[in-house]
């Protein structure tokens, strides 16, 4: 039976930069407080130094001071304030978002990440830190940006041909604006804002998809439509839309990870998902039974954290005519039973729906 790979499409790293104490549990057993900026490949920023990703065994954002239970030491771990678990590979972590192979989570809803490897023993414990400040100002609705998406994914695999067709009728609303804001560079400085960071959210995004495939015993084919609406940090939907808008002409990687050229404009990043499946149905034999794949939606903009690779936007992308329109295409490869992918999108911002202060 041929079935549609349900590979995930995005792995963003969105900022929404908090100033507070983070804590470090190692696998000595030692603890340190502070301030964690980054943590990318096999290295963590911490506290303005470098720390050996193998040398962590916790990291706490927010919650109890004693960490949750793991139930897959040789798996990595997010744990988030709402309880939940989530296993698998943490790729990389920003001031905003947490992200893993399979997706990301906004910083702000992670309580603890677990490294894998063996449990912490021995040294001392640091006294607990301070509870972490109040989220930033800048929640509630904002700029509505409106406009289409579109994206086909086709290939040959075992001699069977695969494609699918996406149709976008994208609607993706302002819900935060946060300060980009510096770290101290020196004891006794003050923190700087350089930016904003605003996280977008669908609300009322219609995706449709059509698939087919044929091959010498096998016919596929199904279509499915649906409508997505999502809140900021709701657990169903990973978070990836994003834009990072720089305003002081200073390296933003202490802060990010990554730097934004200030002449290129704000940078923006687009990853529209969503849970639901939708059913095709296959011929084979004379014989008709039905699958079910989750939607596949073409991703814009590349994570500057995180290298090229299928199905991702080959290249960063910055916003357009004076910071209103999101517009670009690219074809890349593919996986699973696609070998390309191409996408094209064009959206506008409505500034007179924005309501933020």
């Amino acid at each position: 039976m041929h079935r549609l790979s349900p590979t995930l499409l995005l792995i963003s790293l969105l900022a929404l930069p908090a100033w507070g104490e983070d804590l470090l549990i190692l696998r000595d057993g030692s603890r340190r407080t502070g301030q964690l900026q980054a943590c990318v490949a096999e290295v963590c920023r911490f506290n303005g130094g470098n720390l050996p990703r193998t040398e962590i065994a916790w990291i706490r954002f927010q919650g109890s001071d004693s960490p949750p239970q793991v139930s897959e030491p040789a798996r990595d771990a997010v744990f988030l304030a709402d309880g939940s678990a989530h296993p698998g590979h943490v790729v990389g972590i920003s001031l905003g978002e947490v992200a893993m192979e399979e997706g990301g989570f906004p910083r702000p809803s992670v309580a603890w990440v677990w490294f894998a490897g063996p449990f912490p023993s021995g040294g001392t414990e640091a006294p607990p830190p301070p509870p972490p400040p109040p989220p930033p100002e800048g929640g509630g609705e904002g700029a509505l940006w409106t406009g289409t998406i579109t994206g086909r994914y086709w290939g040959t695999r075992d001699g069977v041909f695969s494609e699918l067709n996406v149709s976008v009728a994208a609607r993706l609303r302002e819900v935060r604006r946060s300060d980009l804001l510096l770290p101290p560079a020196r004891p006794g400085d003050a923190v700087k804002t350089i930016g904003s960071v605003i996280t977008l959210e669908p609300q009322g995004t219609t995706v449709t998809v059509r698939f087919h495939s044929s091959g010498p015993y096998l016919s596929c084919s199904g279509t499915g439509s649906t409508t997505i609406t999502a809140s900021f940090g709701e657990g169903r939907f990973l978070h990836p839309h994003v834009i990072y808008q720089k305003t002081v002409d200073v390296d933003a990687t202490r802060v990010l990870g990554f730097d934004v050229p200030l002449a290129r404009g704000a940078l923006y990043q687009l990853g529209i998902n969503t849970p639901e499946r939708f059913t095709y149905t296959c011929t084979s034999g004379g014989h008709t039974s039905q699958s079910e794949s989750g939607y596949m939606i073409p991703a814009q903009g590349k994570t500057p954290l995180l290298p090229a690779g299928p199905l991702v936007d080959p290249e960063q992308r910055f916003l357009k005519d004076g910071g209103t329109r999101m517009e670009g295409s690219y074809t890349t490869t593919a996986e699973g039973a696609f070998e390309q992918v191409e996408a094209l999108w064009n959206l506008t911002r409505s500034e007179d729906l924005a309501v933020h202060p």
